[in-house]
């Protein structure tokens, strides 16, 4: 009995995470492309369309696959909107939760996501900083003058990634001094944030497991440290807040 009851979870969650890729994929092409011309036309809507994508986004797991989440330490979130969130990543749902529950938020990218046909048109109408590695030290001094103008003129959070790539849960990826550099430059508070989303929505994975994804902000560490004092903080913080966070 408990075999035939497991298996039918299985192939339950298996329909479901199939139908919701079929209505992902057809919504945010229909998004898109309705919302092109708008966003060409207006900053302002080129945001809002944004944040529309990532709340259907969540609604369509929540409705379809019954994955949900909670959000603890809102109150670490400066009122000013001048501050960095330096959060792991570890799904494709990250980048939806961001846009859809912070104010205009920008996110720090690799170059290679503003060629994606229609998606990275939006990304650049929606001021999104694109990064070439191939620059070295020349695409950090871009970088931290570009969020310099987002955060301190625009008045626009930051969203970086600092292990600089999604990662599987457990996945101990050493953290990049990018985020030191723009926050020191930018005078702006690092806002760590820890997740669980790759337990549910892992790293290219078909499947979407139903549950709750866990989402702490935690204390914000502040710069005018030496680079190696910060970024030992910064991972030490977020490792321990981690582990926990999985118990």
């Amino acid at each position: 009995m408990k075999e035939n009851l497991d298996k039918n979870i299985r192939t339950n969650i298996i329909i479901r995470s199939i139908l919701f890729n079929l209505v992902f994929f057809v919504s945010t092409l229909l998004i898109a492309l309705i919302g092109l011309p708008l966003a060409i036309l207006s900053k302002k809507w080129a945001k809002y369309i944004g944040r529309f994508w990532g709340k259907a986004t969540l609604w369509e797991l929540r409705v379809i696959c019954n994955l949900q989440y909670k959000v603890t330490g809102l109150e670490n979130i400066p009122k000013d909107n001048c501050y960095i969130l330096a959060s792991k990543h570890e799904s494709a749902w990250d980048t939806a939760f961001f846009l859809s529950d912070f104010q205009n938020p920008v996110y720090i990218l690799k170059r290679e996501l503003i060629f994606i046909p229609f998606f990275g048109l939006h990304l650049l109408l929606m001021g999104m900083i694109h990064i070439n590695r191939s620059k070295g030290k020349k695409s950090i001094k871009e970088m931290c003058y570009k969020s310099d103008i987002m955060l301190n003129k625009h008045k626009r959070p930051i969203v970086i990634f600092p292990q600089g790539t999604r990662t599987a849960p457990n996945d101990r990826k050493p953290y990049k001094s990018g985020i030191y550099a723009i926050a020191n430059n930018a005078k702006a508070p690092v806002i760590p944030v820890i997740l669980n989303s790759g337990s549910f929505w892992g790293k290219s994975s078909f499947i979407k497991h139903p549950g709750t994804i866990r989402v702490k902000i935690l204390a914000k560490i502040e710069t005018g440290q030496q680079k190696s004092a910060f970024m030992d903080e910064l991972k030490e913080t977020m490792e321990f807040e981690y582990t926990n966070l999985k118990k």
